[in-house]
């Protein structure tokens, strides 16, 4: 007899589910996105369960809205440091953590 990997939590109820998604969409705003990321893979079977909560949903796909967000950010800031660095002077230095010798 095989398990419906899709099937809901018997331990956890709607309420519950809801309630922990919200949660870990309040953490991941305090500066914490990789909270946002383990919503994702904490409620991946959520997800796709038509028996979820609805709001659960919406909470687990404004986590992943805002992580993809703020990884997209962070790779522009990146690209951008990474390139830029050096024109900008002493400011450029000053945000490095190491100093480049030359």
């Amino acid at each position: 007899m095989m398990l419906d990997p899709s099937a809901p939590d018997p331990r956890r109820s709607k309420k519950a589910t809801e309630a922990l998604a919200l949660k870990f969409l309040v953490i991941g705003c305090f500066l914490l996105p990789f909270v946002w990321l383990h919503s994702l893979l904490y409620f991946r079977k959520t997800l796709f369960n038509p028996e979820a909560p609805k709001r659960a949903k919406l909470y687990i796909f404004i986590s992943v809205g805002l992580f993809v967000a703020e990884l997209v950010v962070l790779a522009c800031w990146l690209i951008i440091y990474s390139a830029e660095w050096n024109d900008w002077g002493t400011v450029g230095e000053s945000l490095s953590v190491t100093y480049p010798r030359g």
